[in-house]
C-alpha cells in the first residue's frame, strides 16, 4: 500500500507546490502534467494504477481462501472434539442403563427391562462408530477410542450372557453370574480408559476451541482491514477511472463490512470474470462456510437431549440449551442471568459449589451427580460433565437426566434384598425336601417291601385255599406295591438330579446309544426292536446323566413300539442354530400333538397303565438333564404312527461355560 502512494509523491517532489494541495488539486495537477506526456506513458501509468490493487486483491483472495480452509479445519476439529466428549458420556450412560436394565430383568423377570437392553444393544455400535470417527484426527485418542470400544463391547457381551441365561429360564445362574463381579470389573476398566480419553480430549478441546476462536478473530480482523483497504482503493480508482470499477469496489467494500460483522452480503453478487468479481465470490463462499459451521454447532446445541449450558465464575447461567424446558421445566430465558444454586436441592448446594470451584481451577469433572428442583416442584437427578475455559473465563457443562436410572437402581436394591430373603427360604425348603426324601427312601420302602413279601407268601402257601378272584386281588396288591416302589425310586432319582454336580467329558454319542440299547435288549429278551443309528455328532457333557437320557428314551421307544410287528428305533442328529441336535424315533403307538406339552411333566401319561407300564417320571428326568446341560427337549408324534423325541446340547466351543453355570 505504501508503494502505491509513492508514485504520486515522486511526481510531487518535482513540483513542490503539490505538497500543500488537497487530494483533488493534487490529482488535477498530476493529470495536467501527464497530459504533456506521450499516450503510451499514460497507458502504462494507468495499467500500473489498475494492476497494483488487482494484484493486492488476488493476494488477499488467496490468503482469504487459506484462512477459510484453516477456519473450517479448526471449526471441524473443535466440533469433532465436542462430539467425542458427548459420545463418550452417552456411551457411559448407555452402559450404565444397560447394566441397570439387565439387572432389573434378572431381578424381576419383567420384559420391559429386556426391551431397554435390546434398544441400547442396537444403538451402542452407532455411538461407538461415531466416537471412533470423531477421534481419527488424533492417533493417540484413536487408540484410546478403540480400547473404549473393546471394553464397551466386552461389557455388552457380558450382559448378553446374563440376559441369555435369564431369557432361557436360568434365573439362578443369571443371579450367580452377576454376583461374580466380572461385570463390575469390566466397567471399572472401561471407566479408567474413559477418564484417560476424556482428560486428553478436554485438553485437545481447549486447544481446538482456542484455535477456532483465533481463526475467527483473524477472519474478522482481516475483513475489517480489507474493508479499510478497499475503501481507500475505491476512492482512488473512482477519482481516476470513475463509474464502473468504483461501483464494484464500493459493493465489495460494503459486503466485506457486512461479512466482517457476521451479516449476509447486502449487495447482489458481482458479475464478470475480473479479479474483483472473483474476490466477491470468495467472500461469499467464506461467509457460507462460516455460516454453515455456525449452523451445525447451533443445531447440536438446540437439538441436544441433554442440557448444555455455560456459567460465569459466579455460577450465573450465560447460555442454556432448549432441552432445559423438557428436563427442568424452565425456558432458557428464565434461567439466563440467574445462579444455578437457586434451582438445586438445598442439601446438594455445598457439594455442587465445591465441585464448581475445582472446575474453575482447571480440573474437569465428569459423572458428578446432584438434584435439581423442576418448575413444578418435582426433583430430577442430574449427571454432569463440566470443564473450565480460560479463554472466556466460563464453565461449560452438559447434564443428563438420570432420574429413571436412579429409580431403577433403588428398585433393584429392594429386589436384591427380596432375593436374599427368598434364597434363605429356598435353602430352608431344600433342607426340608432332603429330609422328606430321606423319609421316603427309608420309611416308605419298609412297609412296601412288607406288603409285597407277605403277598408273595400268601400266593405261595395259600393260593390253593383262595378262589380265582382272591388270587387275582392278591396279585393286584403285589403289582401295586411294586409300582409304588418303582415310583419312589423314580421320584428320588428326579429330585437328586437338581443337586448332582455335572462332570463334563467328551462323549461318543453313537457308542453310548449302542451300549444302552444292548443293555436294554439283554435285560428284556422279549424285546424285538431293531436299532438304526445314523451319523451323530459327539457331545461334551456328563456321561452318567446323558446315559440316563438314552436309557429313558430308548426304553420308551421299545415299550411303545412293541405293538408293531417290526418295531424300529432310529437314532440320528446334526446341527441346529449353533447347537448339536439329537433324536430318538420309533414307529410305535405315538401320541396326539395337542397333548405334547404334558409329555415332560411329572406323573403325566398319555396312555393307560394297563396298555403300557410306567410311572410318568422318565421323560421329566430327561427334560431336567437336558436343561441342566443348557439344551432343549421336545417331541413330535402322531397317533399309531410313532413318535420322535429331540434334544439339543451346546457345541463343544461354548459348552464349558454353560455346563459350569448349570452344574
Amino acid at each position: 500500500m505504501r508503494n502505491q502512494s509513492d508514485s504520486p509523491q515522486q511526481q510531487s517532489e518535482q513540483n513542490p507546490g503539490l505538497r500543500a494541495e488537497s487530494p483533488s488539486n493534487r490529482l488535477g495537477a498530476l493529470v495536467a502534467t501527464l497530459n504533456g506526456l506521450v499516450h503510451s506513458r499514460i497507458r502504462r501509468m494507468s495499467l500500473i494504477l489498475v494492476s497494483v490493487p488487482i494484484v493486492f486483491m488476488l493476494l488477499f483472495a488467496v490468503f482469504l481462501i487459506r484462512l477459510s480452509r484453516s477456519s473450517e479445519q479448526a471449526q471441524d476439529s473443535y466440533l469433532r472434539s465436542r462430539a467425542a466428549i458427548t459420545e463418550t458420556s452417552a456411551i457411559s450412560a448407555d452402559l450404565a442403563d444397560a447394566e441397570s436394565s439387565v439387572r432389573g430383568y434378572v431381578a424381576t423377570g419383567d420384559p420391559k427391562f429386556a426391551r431397554v437392553f435390546d434398544g441400547i444393544r442396537q444403538e451402542l455400535p452407532k455411538r461407538l462408530a461415531s466416537l471412533q470417527n470423531s477421534s481419527k484426527d488424533n492417533p493417540a485418542q484413536e487408540v484410546r477410542a478403540l480400547s473404549l470400544r473393546a471394553k464397551a463391547l466386552e461389557k455388552i457381551a457380558w450382559l448378553e450372557g446374563t440376559y441369555s441365561l435369564m431369557h432361557s429360564g436360568s434365573q439362578a445362574q443369571a443371579v450367580e453370574r452377576i454376583r461374580t463381579g466380572n461385570g463390575l470389573r469390566i466397567m471399572e476398566d472401561f471407566r479408567r480408559i474413559r477418564e484417560e480419553f476424556l482428560q486428553e480430549q478436554h485438553r485437545l478441546d481447549g486447544i481446538r476451541a482456542a484455535a477456532a476462536r483465533t481463526s475467527w478473530q483473524q477472519f474478522h480482523r482481516l475483513f475489517v482491514m480489507a474493508g479499510v483497504v478497499f475503501l481507500f482503493f475505491t476512492v482512488t480508482l473512482a477519482l481516476m477511472f470513475g463509474g464502473g470499477i468504483s461501483k464494484q469496489i464500493g459493493a465489495l467494500t460494503e459486503n466485506a463490512k457486512a461479512l466482517a460483522k457476521g451479516r449476509k452480503a447486502i449487495n447482489p453478487p458481482l458479475k464478470g470474470a475480473d479479479e474483483i468479481a472473483q474476490l466477491d465470490r470468495v467472500f461469499r463462499k467464506m461467509a457460507a462456510a462460516l455460516q454453515d459451521a455456525a449452523r451445525r454447532e447451533r443445531g447440536v446445541f438446540e437439538n441436544a437431549l441433554d442440557v448444555i449450558c455455560s456459567t460465569d465464575a459466579e455460577g450465573k447461567f450465560l447460555t442454556v440449551s432448549p432441552s432445559s424446558l423438557k428436563v427442568w421445566g424452565y425456558l432458557p430465558e428464565e434461567l439466563i442471568g440467574r445462579n444455578y444454586t437457586e434451582f438445586l436441592v438445598p442439601d446438594d448446594i455445598s457439594r455442587s459449589e465445591q465441585n464448581a470451584a475445582e472446575i474453575a481451577h482447571g480440573k474437569p469433572v465428569t459423572d458428578f451427580e446432584n438434584r435439581y428442583v423442576r418448575k413444578d416442584g418435582s426433583t430430577v437427578n442430574m449427571l454432569w460433565s463440566a470443564w473450565w475455559s480460560e479463554v472466556d473465563q466460563t464453565i461449560h457443562a452438559m447434564a443428563r437426566d438420570i432420574t429413571g436410572r436412579k429409580e431403577a437402581e433403588a428398585a433393584i436394591s429392594e429386589l436384591n434384598n427380596d432375593l436374599e430373603k427368598r434364597a434363605a427360604q429356598l435353602e430352608a425348603a431344600n433342607r426340608e425336601l432332603e429330609a422328606f426324601s430321606y423319609s421316603v427312601s427309608h420309611d416308605l420302602r419298609a412297609p412296601l417291601r412288607a406288603i409285597d413279601g407277605f403277598s408273595r407268601i400268601l400266593q405261595d402257601e395259600y393260593s390253593g385255599k383262595l378262589d380265582e378272584n382272591g388270587n387275582r386281588l392278591l396279585e393286584v396288591v403285589r403289582k401295586n406295591a411294586q409300582n409304588m416302589g418303582q415310583l419312589i425310586d423314580d421320584l428320588l432319582a428326579f429330585s437328586r438330579l437338581g443337586r448332582k454336580e455335572i462332570q463334563p467329558a467328551q462323549i461318543d454319542m453313537a457308542d453310548l446309544a449302542k451300549s444302552v440299547f444292548a443293555e436294554l435288549h439283554s435285560a428284556d429278551p422279549a424285546c424285538r426292536s431293531r436299532l438304526e443309528i445314523e451319523s451323530i455328532p459327539p457331545a461334551l457333557g456328563d456321561p452318567a446323566l446323558l446315559r440316563q437320557v438314552f436309557v429313558n428314551l430308548l426304553s420308551n421307544a421299545a415299550k411303545y413300539s412293541r405293538i408293531k410287528q417290526q418295531p424300529i428305533i432310529e437314532i440320528g442328529g446334526g446341527s441346529k442354530n449353533g447347537s448339536n441336535l439329537y433324536f430318538v424315533k420309533d414307529n410305535g403307538a405315538g401320541f396326539d400333538m395337542q397333548y405334547a406339552d404334558k409329555l415332560f411333566g411329572v406323573f403325566q401319561r398319555l396312555h393307560h397303565p394297563e396298555e403300557f407300564e410306567g410311572t410318568g417320571v422318565g421323560l421329566a428326568i430327561v427334560q431336567r438333564i437336558i436343561h441342566r446341560h443348557g439344551g432343549k427337549v421336545w417331541a413330535e408324534g402322531k397317533v399309531n404312527d410313532g413318535a420322535t423325541f429331540y434334544f439339543t446340547l451346546p457345541k463343544e466351543g461354548n459348552s464349558h461355560g454353560q455346563l459350569s453355570r448349570n452344574g
